[in-house]
């Protein structure tokens, strides 16, 4: 027998809706003091490549792939990211 699809429950959805709003304005916060401080770029790395929802998360608010930076080097188990604030 197939499995039967589901349909989130209302209350599942808002929390969904909530939790999207409280990411979203804990990036825009981390935007602002990196803007305050003068910096012209937002760089992050993540570790673990196959969070694929922690990446489509990252560019939907605009990061980019991007090579190692700081003092980190090429690692075949992590992906960089960037965002230009100019």
């Amino acid at each position: 027998m197939p499995a039967i699809p589901t349909t989130p429950s209302r209350h599942e959805a808002d929390e969904l809706l909530r939790l999207r709003a409280e990411v979203a304005a804990l990036r825009a916060q981390v935007g602002t003091l990196t803007r305050q401080r003068d910096h012209y770029a937002e760089q992050l790395k993540e570790q673990w490549l196959a969070f694929a929802p922690a990446h489509r998360l990252y560019e939907g608010f605009g990061f980019a792939d991007c090579g190692p930076f700081a003092d980190y080097t090429p690692d075949p188990n992590s992906r960089f990211f960037t965002l230009s604030l100019l």
